[in-house]
């Protein structure tokens, strides 16, 4: 399955339906105790329960952390290394909630663990706390629904990890989102669009920078393709190469009957 926003959001969603919101050690000691592959790690036991006590208490989700729990668990990566992920996780996850605590961003309990999922990964893609608050806000100051602003988190942290995005270009690139008139459907197709730009020789700046132009205009896809294609590098280049006065608006000679000179033979009733 193709990972995209949207999908990370349903994931979001559904592993908030699979698990309370909140938890404590007790339950991530039932899990290890529980899983075969966990013995592995029972010498850092009282060290990953230590870490879901303080999620609990900083009112952190639950969700997010057990999700990277198993998978460090399935993966079976290195006890350090596992917690040293959590705790990262722990860090970002308490980054997101104070995020949202600080705003009337109107998430309530059944969408809080999908924006802070999504907050977490923002963060973890490099970006600025500063960038979260300024697209969260954008979001909020739109007349958009909650989901909006965190597919488009989604979307920004894709593109970031992907091409490693200035904080300002991905700042922009959000609030450019939340503050157009695209529909919601439609956010999954910009890092593709980027990616293409930047197969035909585009920079990634300047695909973005693109994109954003395009989305503050009031355009939508087509108006971003049909950009992005027309000041690629290549068809720049190919302009170049058809030179001046060629194309389309170039004038072409027209066949017709061969030119005579103005002469006696040529006169009407001119004779031998």
């Amino acid at each position: 399955m193709r990972t995209t926003p949207r999908t990370v959001l349903l994931l979001a969603l559904l592993a908030a339906l699979a698990h309370p919101l909140f938890a404590d050690g007790n339950e991530a000691s039932s899990w290890l105790d529980s899983e075969p592959r966990a013995r592995a790690y029972e010498s850092v036991k009282p060290d990953i329960v230590r870490i879901f006590d303080d999620a609990q208490k900083a009112g952190v989700p639950a969700g997010p952390l057990m999700d990277k729990l198993k998978e460090g668990v399935s993966k079976h990566v290195d006890a350090g290394l596992l917690l040293g992920a959590l705790r990262a996780e722990l860090d970002r996850l308490s980054a997101a909630e104070g995020l949202l605590a600080g705003r009337a961003s109107g998430f309530g309990p059944g969408k809080k663990e999908s924006a802070v999922r999504a907050l977490s990964l923002l963060l973890a893609s490099g970006a600025s706390a500063q960038v979260a608050g300024a697209v969260l806000d954008a979001g909020s100051a739109s007349a958009r629904d909650p989901s909006d602003t965190v597919v488009a988190i989604g979307i920004v942290a894709q593109v970031k990890l992907s091409i490693r995005l200035p904080d300002a270009l991905a700042q922009s690139l959000g609030t450019a989102l939340l503050r157009s008139r695209m529909p919601r459907a439609a956010f999954d197709s910009i890092p593709a669009i980027v990616l293409q730009a930047r197969a035909n020789g585009m920079s990634s700046e300047e695909a973005v920078g693109i994109v954003v132009s395009v989305l503050q205009s009031g355009g939508g896809l087509i108006q971003m393709q049909d950009r992005l294609q027309r000041d690629s590098p290549g068809a720049q280049e190919g302009r170049r190469q058809e030179g001046p006065g060629t194309g389309s608006a170039a004038v072409h000679p027209q066949p017709g009957p061969p030119a005579h000179p103005a002469g006696r033979e040529n006169r009407p009733g001119a004779g031998p």
